[in-house]
């Protein structure tokens, strides 16, 4: 039986990471971006894809979230305001990767 539940764990999919940082523009250029707290989704294969995992950013706007193996769009919703990823990211269990939300405040 042992034997057994080491040959399915070894065989379960791992998740994989990815950090970013949310963040405000102004609208004038002279403005720093902003880190902002709100809620980061991925989205699989896709910005209109499916949801396959989310997290809150805090105060700091830093964000982790935990996702199946893929390549993922970002986004997040600050004051009503939908913000997305302008690229994709791809990620497996052995190499997570890093990618910021930008919002552009009205």
């Amino acid at each position: 039986m042992a034997l057994v539940l080491l040959v399915a764990a070894c065989g379960a999919p791992r998740d994989a990471t990815i950090r970013g940082t949310l963040v405000t523009v102004g609208t004038n250029a002279l403005d720093p971006d902003e880190p902002t707290a709100g809620t980061v989704e991925a989205h699989a294969g896709r910005a209109d894809g499916p949801v396959a995992g989310k997290a809150e950013a805090g105060s700091d706007g830093v964000f982790t979230i935990r996702v199946p193996a893929g390549t993922y769009f970002l986004s997040a919703n600050v004051d009503r305001v939908l913000c997305l990823s302008d690229t994709s990211v791809t990620v497996t269990a052995e190499a997570g990767a890093r990618l910021d939300v930008v919002c552009t405040s009205a």
